[in-house]
């Protein structure tokens, strides 16, 4: 039998972006502090090798889509902006969305490509890599190379974990 975590709606509220309040710092913490507790096989305790690994890890798996979410549409969403912009990790994959055993653990998901098999950590950076490069060769004029998140990360994200942009749009 399948167990099934619930949250409380004060969570589901801090946690769903798709509210339209402001979030303080504090409120960020139930990402991160139990907002899903009691699911079962706690990532700190399970090597991650695929996709499927992620999937039977609820909480990690939920946190996955929020994150994919956020990066689709902090522009238009003041709750998604304000846990963007408390991100420091360059491949966004960090705290507020993730503590750090979780952040490791999905960072280290071994991704199969073109070059052979890479960490979603290494795909992300190099993704963002030959992007930069192709944006120096075009906007030399502009002097605008910065990175996207909604154009750059969250694709990788969505190309990788096999998750669509309308599902996630669809399920906020």
């Amino acid at each position: 039998m399948e167990k099934r975590t619930s949250i409380s709606s004060a969570q589901r509220e801090v946690i769903n972006p798709s509210g339209s309040s402001n979030v303080k710092q504090e409120e960020l913490a139930p990402i991160n502090e139990g907002a899903m507790a009691g699911s079962e096989n706690p990532p700190s305790t399970r090597a991650v090798s695929s996709i499927q690994d992620l999937k039977e890890s609820p909480r990690v798996w939920y946190k996955l889509h929020v994150l994919m979410y956020d990066l689709r549409s902090f522009q238009a969403n003041t709750v998604s902006r304000d846990r963007i912009e408390t991100v420091i990790d360059p491949s966004y994959i960090g705290s507020p969305y993730f503590t750090d055993t979780e952040a490791a653990m999905v960072k280290g998901l071994q991704v199969s490509g073109s070059k052979g098999s890479s960490t979603l950590e290494e795909v992300i950076e190099e993704t963002l890599k030959e992007r930069l490069q192709r944006r120096m060769k075009k906007r030399v004029e502009s002097e605008d190379f910065r990175v996207c998140v909604a154009h750059d990360v969250a694709p990788i994200l969505e190309r990788v974990l096999g998750v669509k942009e309308k599902d996630l749009m669809r399920d906020k």
